[in-house]
């Protein structure tokens, strides 16, 4: 209410203009190392707004239709949608392991951001969606869940700035809209349930477009609505910063094109506050990363971009490689055969340009929205896969270069982005057709048609999303309960030896599991016992270990550690007693 009637922002941007401020105030607050006092500072301010509207309520000073808009009841329904489907679920994708469910639990162990204390391998990753989580679950309580569910709000929040020119009197408007937005949410498969970032940061780059474009006649309105969500792209993936780049030339455009009287302040001030201080938060993150991890340098990280990186010299790859590339990207960004990103682009290039025919010949009037929706979204592609190019050539180590790593991804984020502001503009375009909205037929069958070309490209993803993953078999639970017998037991760093026959040739699945559960290098995982060799390494594993914890087991593994126990089952979690007399095992439970 204080945004609605101070700063006067359209109720469908208010949720992400605040979630947003609030990330970049709370992100202000790490670098002091003050998190948490923010975090408080931030919820008892929200409590004394939240009395404070109440009570004007209660005496009729506002009234609830303000608020009751299309947007605000989908950013309701979205969030109970999601706290419902991720009610006690636990992390299970790779990455969240690797890094962005590391982070969160790291922040909450040290109450601040990372630093050269924690485990955490990609140091330069910026940690935007980590610290909104952190703000929530420092409130509601920390849990994976209620990581997801915090991510989640965040999705929802930008979901809802699609219904920005809905209202109650246009429901076929709102359905489309809600459409969109689904088909948004559907793009990668089960995106839902882990706190990936590749989805939520295509829909704050689309958010932030949506926003420039509603505010386009009103620089100053669009400058304080948008700053904050550009300093929340730069914060959520370092690839923000290509939609930075995006946004900010549509930003500097808008003012050139209508701004007539003010135009030099306005693009001072564009520069200064859109442009100047989200780099400026970003830089900042550099510099503080420096000082956190003194004994790394910048350059050690992965995708480091320095003179050194973006040398030709400093090309560290095979010419067949570098030959391959180019035309292996080009097919990965165009190939419609089983590739929904792409089938989806090209039917809502397709049905735009049907729209803007029809619109001419109906009319005589150019469909300018869309024209220059539909130009806008195909160069913003074709820009983007060239920035591929160059990310795979220069900063990519080469084996994984060869097989595109990381693409679908990628490729991903810039479709979310592209195909969310086409939708917008057709159903704008769509919703202004007399002719269309004055036959019913008409009406109802172009619905029909937009909808399927939404979403039949990735109806298979559909199930994916309102199917909850299976967690209670799953080994990431295993070895949570395993640990859990030994988290607090005895010492507070032990040293763990694991065993899992199964896990071998995982890429690292278990290791990043147990460098989660664990927070702490200590550990040592064997896959296989196939010699003599391998079992004089385990029993000198065993010797340096606190504990073992057994996952699964072979049978090679089943004859060698039968010794040092006595029960049929070996599966489980045993305390190391390494004494004069040997080494023996204790079951704990």
């Amino acid at each position: 209410m204080l945004v609605l009637h101070e700063i006067k922002i359209h109720a469908a941007f208010i949720p992400i203009f605040t979630f947003s401020a609030i990330t970049s105030f709370v992100f202000l607050a790490g670098l002091f190392q003050i998190m948490p006092e923010a975090v408080n500072l931030i919820f008892y301010i929200g409590l004394l707004l939240c009395g404070r509207y109440a009570y004007l309520f209660w005496n009729k000073k506002y009234v609830l239709e303000e608020i009751a808009v299309p947007s605000t009841v989908m950013l309701v329904v979205l969030t109970v949608l999601f706290m419902f489907l991720l009610k006690g679920l636990a992390l299970l994708h790779y990455d969240n392991f690797s890094h962005w469910g590391l982070i969160i639990k790291e922040m909450f162990d040290l109450n601040s951001l990372p630093d050269d204390r924690t485990v955490i391998q990609f140091k330069n990753y910026p940690p935007g969606s980590a610290v909104f989580i952190y703000f929530i679950n420092k409130i509601i309580g920390y849990s994976e869940s209620h990581a997801l569910m915090a991510q989640g709000f965040l999705v929802a929040a930008n979901l809802a700035v699609l219904l920005v020119y809905c209202n109650w009197k246009k429901p076929s408007q709102i359905l489309l809209s809600i459409v969109s937005g689904f088909t948004l949410l559907i793009v990668i498969k089960a995106n839902i349930y882990n706190l990936l970032v590749d989805t939520l940061l295509g829909l704050v780059a689309v958010s932030i477009t949506v926003i420039a474009y509603y505010y386009r006649k009103n620089w100053l309105k669009s400058l304080i609505a948008t700053m904050p969500i550009l300093i929340l792209l730069l914060l959520v993936k370092d690839s923000g910063k290509i939609f930075f780049i995006f946004n900010i030339a549509l930003l500097l455009w808008f003012v050139i094109s209508y701004e007539s009287k003010k135009k030099t302040k306005a693009l001072v001030f564009v520069t200064i506050f859109a442009i100047f201080i989200p780099l400026f938060t970003s830089f900042l993150w550099g510099e503080y990363t420096d000082k956190a991890y003194p004994n790394t340098t910048y350059e050690d990280n992965k995708f480091a971009v320095t003179l050194d990186t973006l040398s030709l010299s400093g090309i560290d790859k095979s010419e067949e490689a570098i030959s391959n590339l180019g035309p292996d990207l080009l097919q990965a960004a165009t190939k419609f055969d089983a590739n929904s990103n792409v089938e989806s682009l090209f039917w809502l290039n397709s049905i735009s340009i049907l729209f803007i025919i029809g619109i001419y010949l109906h009319r005589r009037e150019k469909a300018k929205l869309l024209i220059s929706t539909t130009v806008l979204i195909n160069v913003f592609y074709a820009f983007y896969i060239a920035a591929l190019y160059l990310m795979y050539l220069f900063l990519m180590p080469e084996i994984e270069m060869v097989y595109l790593a990381g693409f679908y991804r990628y490729h991903s984020t810039i479709v979310i982005y592209c195909i969310g502001l086409l939708m917008t503009a057709l159903i704008q375009e769509w919703s202004k057709s007399d002719l269309i909205q004055k036959h019913i037929l008409l009406k109802l069958g172009t619905m029909i048609c937009l909808i399927t070309v939404f979403v039949f490209p990735f109806h298979e993803h559909i199930k994916s999303i309102t199917t909850r993953p299976e967690v209670a078999n799953s080994l990431r639970m295993d070895l949570k309960n395993a640990y859990d017998k030994i988290r607090y037991r005895d010492s507070e760093n032990p040293t763990v030896l694991y065993y899992s026959s199964e896990s071998q040739g995982d890429r690292g699945y278990l290791r990043n599991m147990v460098l989660y559960e664990m927070l702490s290098w200590r550990f040592h995982i064997t896959y296989k016992l196939d010699g003599e060799e391998a079992k004089q390494s385990f029993l000198d594993e065993m010797k340096k270990s606190d504990y073992i914890i057994v996952l699964d087991t072979d049978k090679n593994f089943k004859s060698f550690f039968s010794t040092y126990v006595d029960s049929n089952n070996i599966e489980g979690v045993y305390k190391v007693n390494n004494s004069d007399n040997g080494l023996t095992t204790v079951p704990v439970h």
